[in-house]
C-alpha cells in the first residue's frame, strides 16, 4: 500500500451568499430601493395617525356607562393639600362694610311670655330666671314682695307692648297695673343678641312708681336680726342652725363669713334690715352693711321660709356682696373671691398660691378660721380639701405640689382645732383649672395659672 500525505494546510476561504437564482445585480438594487421608500412613508404616516384630534364616538356605536381606575394594590397613594389661594385685596380708603346677621335663639317673645306667664302664675323662680341678671337684690326683693302680696299684676286687656326695634336692639313693655287704684307700671325689657347670635336681656327698667317696700315683725324679723348679728360678732359657728341644710350649700355660709371677716362689715346704722315681702310663710329682707375698712356700702338678700313654728334662712344672695368685695379688697389674691363654682360642678371655698409654692399666705390662714370654727362645733363634720397647680412643669411635679398644697390647709386647721379624722386629702395636679392656662393663640395666660394655682375645700356636713 502506498503510504499515505496529509495535503498542505491552506487559509480558509470568505464566505459569501451566491447570487439569487434568477436575479441580476441591477435588479437587486431596484428592489432594495422601492423596499426603503415604503418603510419611510409608512413610518411618516403612522406618526400622523397617533398625534390626529380623536374623533367624537360615530353615531350607532355604543358608549362606555363606567370608567373603572384600577391601582396596583401595592401603590399607596397619599392625597396633598392644594396650595392656598389668597385673594387679592383691592386697597381703599373706604370703611369696610360690616353684614349683622339676624340673631339666632330663643326670640324675645317667647322670653317677655314665660315672663308674663310667670308673674300671673306668681312663681318667683320663674320671675328671677328671667330678670335675676339685670335686678339688684332690693329690686327683685320689691318686685316679688309686690306680686306675692297681690300689690300688682299684669294687665290683661293690654299685657305686652311691642316698642320697636333699633338695629338689633329690640325693647319690650310688661305692662303691670296696680290692683287697687288702677295705675299703670309698665316694666322695660331690653333685648340684644350676644356675639353667638343668641338673645338675652342687657337691661330691665323697673317702674318708677312701684313701692318695694313692706312691713315686718314678730319672729320672721327677728331670725333675720339674729343672724345679722352672729356675722357682726364672727360667732360663724352658729350660723349653720339657722338655715335650711338642703338649701343653703355651707360653702356659700362659709363664704359670707370670710367676707364679713376679711372686710370688717357692720350693719348699716340708718337701716340695717329692710323687709321687701312679707307673707304667712315666706318672707325677703335686705341686709345692708357698711366697711370703715374700706369706705364701702353693700347689702345682700335673705329669704326665710317658716317650718312650723320656726322661720329659717332658706337663700343666700350674695351677688353683689361678693362683686364688691373682690374689687375693694388688697393684697395677694384680692381679685379672686372666697367662693367658686368647680369645674366639677358645686361649689367650694378656695385658697390660693403663689407659684412653685405650697405655703399659706396671711389671707388664707384668716379665711381658714371661718372654717375652722365651722366645723369644730361637732366631730361628725368631714371637709374635703383637693390640692391644685397650674399647668406649667411635669405632671408628676405638679401632682406633688398639689398634694403639698392640700396638706398645708389640713395642717393649718388641725392647729386651729380641727380634728384630723374630719380632714380627706385629694391632690389633682393641673387637671382641673377653673381658668386656661393658654390663651386661644397658644401663648401663656398669667391671670389664668394664678386662679389655678389653688386648693379647695368641700364642705361635706
Amino acid at each position: 500500500m502506498g503510504s499515505y500525505h496529509r495535503p498542505p494546510a491552506s487559509r480558509p476561504r470568505a464566505h459569501t451568499r451566491p447570487p439569487a437564482r434568477g436575479l441580476t445585480s441591477s435588479n437587486s438594487a431596484l428592489i432594495a430601493g422601492i423596499a426603503t421608500v415604503f418603510a419611510v412613508g409608512g413610518g411618516i404616516a403612522f406618526f400622523l395617525w397617533l398625534h390626529q384630534p380623536v374623533d367624537p364616538i360615530a353615531e350607532g356605536e355604543e358608549t362606555p356607562t363606567e370608567v373603572v381606575l384600577v391601582r396596583p394594590p401595592e401603590v399607596v397613594v397619599t392625597p396633598t393639600e392644594p396650595d392656598p389661594v389668597v385673594p387679592l385685596i383691592e386697597q381703599t380708603n373706604e370703611a369696610p362694610v360690616i353684614e349683622i346677621s339676624e340673631p339666632t335663639g330663643t326670640a324675645p317673645m317667647a322670653t317677655v311670655k314665660n315672663l308674663v306667664r310667670s308673674v300671673l302664675l306668681r312663681e318667683p323662680d320663674g320671675i328671677t330666671s328671667v330678670l335675676g341678671g339685670q335686678l339688684s337684690a332690693i329690686e327683685m326683693a320689691g318686685l316679688l314682695s309686690n306680686l306675692q302680696n297681690a300689690v300688682v299684676s299684669i294687665d290683661r286687656d293690654h299685657p305686652v307692648t311691642d316698642l320697636g326695634r333699633e338695629g338689633v336692639v329690640e325693647r319690650w313693655s310688661v305692662n303691670l297695673v296696680n290692683l287697687s287704684t288702677g295705675a299703670e307700671h309698665p316694666l322695660i325689657l331690653q333685648f340684644e343678641p350676644d356675639v353667638e347670635g343668641a338673645w338675652h336681656i342687657s337691661k330691665v327698667e323697673l317702674p318708677p312708681s312701684l313701692e318695694i317696700t313692706a312691713a315686718a315683725s314678730g319672729p320672721v324679723i327677728t331670725q333675720a336680726e339674729n343672724f345679722i348679728e352672729k356675722l357682726t360678732v364672727r360667732k360663724f359657728g352658729e350660723l349653720e342652725p339657722m338655715v335650711m341644710g338642703a338649701s343653703v350649700p355651707r360653702e356659700k355660709l362659709a363664704a359670707l363669713g370670710i367676707i364679713f371677716d376679711e372686710a370688717e362689715f357692720q350693719p348699716d346704722e340708718s337701716r340695717p334690715l329692710k323687709a321687701t315681702n312679707v307673707s304667712a310663710d315666706r318672707a325677703w329682707f335686705i341686709a345692708k352693711v357698711h366697711s370703715e375698712k374700706y369706705g364701702l356700702d353693700s347689702e345682700f338678700g335673705l329669704e326665710l321660709r317658716r317650718e312650723g313654728e320656726e322661720w329659717l334662712i332658706e337663700r343666700i344672695n350674695l351677688s353683689r356682696l361678693m362683686r364688691e368685695f373682690t374689687k375693694m379688697a388688697t393684697g395677694e389674691g384680692a381679685y379672686n373671691p372666697p367662693l367658686v363654682k368647680t369645674p366639677t360642678g358645686g361649689e367650694s371655698i378656695v385658697l390660693y398660691f403663689s407659684y412653685d409654692d405650697h405655703q399659706l399666705t396671711a389671707r388664707s390662714l384668716k379665711q381658714l378660721t371661718v372654717v375652722a370654727a365651722m366645723l369644730k362645733t361637732s366631730d361628725e363634720k368631714r371637709i374635703q380639701i383637693g390640692g391644685h397647680a397650674d399647668a406649667l412643669g411635669e405632671d408628676g411635679y405638679n401632682d406633688a405640689l398639689s398634694q403639698l398644697r392640700a396638706r398645708r390647709v389640713a395642717e393649718a386647721l388641725q392647729s386651729m382645732g380641727v380634728q384630723a379624722s374630719q380632714i380627706q386629702l385629694e391632690a389633682f395636679g393641673e387637671r382641673h383649672p377653673l381658668s386656661p392656662n393658654l390663651n386661644p393663640d397658644g401663648s401663656d395666660n398669667p391671670s389664668g395659672r394664678e386662679r389655678n394655682r389653688r386648693a379647695e375645700i368641700y364642705l361635706d356636713f
